[in-house]
């Protein structure tokens, strides 16, 4: 089977292919596809496509812009989905692709050549042919037909018939799920690369493909302030499911356990997930925005929410309540799952259920770095966002307000990291810049305030902008104005 471009562009319009809810979205850049383009007018192979026909009915997304029909499509594309959506795109006039007549080269649309009538847009030598496209030039650049014949039409016919070019496809008839989701996970291993968590995203959609997608598109939307991306959502899954963290688990589940038990993990997902988050922001002031800059990974995240899972939502104390949210700040702060993650997460989910599950995190967290009290030379060095949640849980606790306002900084929305010497003053005195950004040079204020403050030294704008002392020793800054100069020995004495 080896049909034309056009015949593959055609099938996709009339639906006659689609894409199996495990297929991603369109992730190639322009110039990605502008490049396809090149190669095929240059010859080069652009590889299979690989398409499957499966005997029943599965949910399918048409490609891109296409909206969904009525037609049962055919044949549903598992491999070579980012080709077809680049030439789609290009034939439509999405992507929007010239084609130099007189140097043979393609270029990505823009303002200087888009005047230039030698610059012609693919879309319309497709759309046209070859004759049209002609004709329009030799009105545009006043020149004989006969010489746009000779010197110009055989390389725009080059360009048209890169629509009869034939792609080599590989026809799959099978009609195990799990041997297609298989075959698409050892596909998608290269190209433009999947994680593996989308790999086995994979998988449990071909099982479940219409309620497990809307599922997660549920949670994507629920937390989409948040930035969580496909391996979070299905590492937390894996982990509510199978009580482990490594994706291959999810083979053997979504194989053998029903639909709705399935479907069941999701749900609590979303609730457990909610509930962690709100921990979070009444503890510790995390919301979306500040996440950004100071949790240092979401995988912590998974386990939090395994511990909600596995007490179904009950916290039977203050006191348990404070000892999760310990663990979470340590596990930050000392980057428990940086390492071997799966290693670190089968360990600490292994002691789901066990009486003191908790004690047993923090005695892991011992175990690998010896110690939890946090000292001096723990903090050394550029500010790193395990540094600034601590911080910033500090100030916390010591009821830090933004400096200006008066605001209680876990009602701020907006807040910066200023530096309490500027980076322009200490450069000056030629400061190393590890020692200009160490989180003890380091306070929290809004937007506003930062911008306000500029690159005056301590002891001028404290005063002038009328800080008082309690609102600097929230912050930890010192009592001794004889350390608000650039003179001072202030990172030595580290406030």
């Amino acid at each position: 089977m080896h049909p034309s471009i056009k015949s593959l562009l055609q099938d996709i319009d009339l639906e006659r292919i689609a894409l199996p809810e495990v297929q991603r979205e369109f992730v190639w850049s322009e110039n990605q596809a502008k490049d396809l383009v090149d190669s095929l007018y240059k010859g080069f192979p652009v590889g299979y496509i690989y398409l499957w026909r499966p005997k029943d009915s599965k949910p399918f997304r048409q490609i891109d812009t296409h909206s969904i029909g009525e037609r049962e499509p055919e044949w549903y594309i598992l491999d070579g989905q980012q080709r077809l959506t680049a030439l789609t795109k290009i034939e439509e006039g999405g992507i929007k692709v010239r084609f130099n007549i007189e140097k043979e080269v393609f270029q990505l649309e823009n303002t200087a050549i888009m005047n230039d009538p030698k610059w012609i847009q693919v879309s319309e030598v497709w759309s046209s042919g070859t004759v049209e496209v002609a004709r329009a030039l030799k009105e545009k650049l006043g020149i004989s037909l006969d010489e746009i014949y000779e010197k110009y039409v055989p390389r725009i016919d080059k360009l048209y018939r890169i629509l009869d070019r034939e792609l080599p496809i590989h026809e799959i008839r099978e009609d195990d799920y799990g041997k297609i989701a298989e075959i698409y996970i050892r596909l998608n291993s290269k190209g433009t690369r999947l994680k593996k968590a989308e790999l086995y995203l994979a998988l449990a959609v071909l099982h479940i493909p219409t309620e497990f997608r809307s599922k997660l598109d549920v949670l994507e939307e629920e937390f989409d302030d948040w930035d969580f991306d496909a391996n979070f959502f299905m590492r937390c899954f894996t982990c509510l499911a199978t009580g482990q963290s490594k994706f291959e688990a999810i083979r053997e589940y979504v194989a053998h356990e029903p639909k709705d038990k399935i479907i069941g993990i999701l749900d609590e997902l979303l609730v457990y997930l909610r509930q962690a988050l709100n921990l979070l922001n009444t503890h510790l002031g995390l919301t979306a925005d500040k996440s950004r800059e100071m949790m240092p990974s979401e995988v912590a995240l998974v386990p939090f929410v395994a511990y909600l899972y596995s007490r179904k939502g009950e916290m039977k104390s203050d006191e348990e309540v404070g000892k999760l949210i310990y663990w979470y700040l340590m596990a930050s702060f000392w980057g428990r799952y940086s390492g071997s993650t799966e290693t670190a997460l089968d360990s600490d989910l292994s002691a789901l259920g066990k009486e003191d599950s908790l004690a047993k995190w923090i005695s892991n967290i011992v175990d690998e770095t010896g110690r939890l009290a946090i000292n001096d030379s723990d903090l050394a060095g550029k500010f790193t966002k395990n540094k600034i949640l601590m911080l910033y849980f500090v100030v916390q606790r010591n009821h830090g307000l933004d400096w200006f306002s008066g605001t209680d900084l876990k009602n701020t929305q907006q807040i910066e990291l200023h530096h309490i010497f500027p980076k322009a003053l200490l450069r000056k005195l030629r400061v190393p810049d590890n020692e200009i950004n160490d989180v003890r040079n380091m306070a929290m204020v809004s937007g506003k305030a930062n911008r306000k403050i500029g690159a005056k030294e301590p002891a001028d704008y404290f005063k002038s902008e009328g800080i008082s002392k309690e609102r600097l020793v929230a912050q930890l800054v010192p009592n001794e104005e004889a350390l608000w100069h650039k003179e001072s020995s202030w990172l030595q004495v580290c406030r």
